[in-house]
């Protein structure tokens, strides 16, 4: 849990294992909001419309809180910053429409 942009943003990590020995990480962006908000999932179109990175899996929101889950875990800092500036963003835009 931190603070970016005067908004508390927390990041989950999990893994799971497959049925052949693999392992598939996920991460979640998770971004508290002002505001209450109905619960809403986006679908993949409007999902590919929003110009987050690469790797997300599904956005939704509710009370007051935005989740942006990506497949994978980034490969450095730098990728892990543009995750969570993009949730924080996202975040924005929403509370102003």
């Amino acid at each position: 849990m931190g603070d970016r942009d005067g908004v508390e943003v927390g990041i989950a990590c999990s893994a799971d294992w497959d049925l052949e020995g693999g392992t598939n990480w996920r991460m979640a962006v998770l971004v508290r909001l002002f505001e209450e908000r109905s619960p809403a999932r986006l679908r993949r179109r409007e999902i590919h419309r929003l110009g987050l990175p690469q790797g997300v899996v599904s956005v939704a929101m509710g009370s007051r809180e935005l989740c942006v889950r990506y497949r994978g875990w980034p490969d450095d800092f730098v990728a892990l910053n543009a995750r969570v500036d993009a949730a924080v963003h996202l975040a924005a835009s929403l509370q102003e429409a």
